[in-house]
């Protein structure tokens, strides 16, 4: 938490999107698949990204434990984030 309160003082804005949740639910088991959408913005601009994610879930004494997660980035489409790259390879050539 430290690390995104630092990022954040420095002008970093992240935001992420849980879409398109697919939940199963079997007695005290459950999975969920998802896409993770977020962006990350800060004075040289926005870059997008988006993950494929899922989760399995048990039921211990009443509440729901993640056992285990997996998360897969998407590659971004080069259109998509071709002015925020644009700016960092400005920064990286200096």
């Amino acid at each position: 938490m430290a690390f995104i309160k630092a990022q954040h003082a420095a002008g970093k804005r992240y935001e992420w999107n849980v879409a398109e949740p697919d939940v199963h639910v079997s007695g005290n088991t459950a999975g969920i698949a998802y896409t993770n959408k977020g962006s990350i913005t800060d004075a040289s601009g926005t870059i997008n990204q988006k993950w494929l994610e899922s989760a399995f879930l048990e039921k211990q004494a009443g509440a729901w434990k993640i056992v285990f997660m997996h998360s897969t980035r998407v590659p971004a489409l080069p259109e998509e984030n071709h002015a925020a790259l644009h700016a960092l390879s400005s920064i990286f050539a200096q």
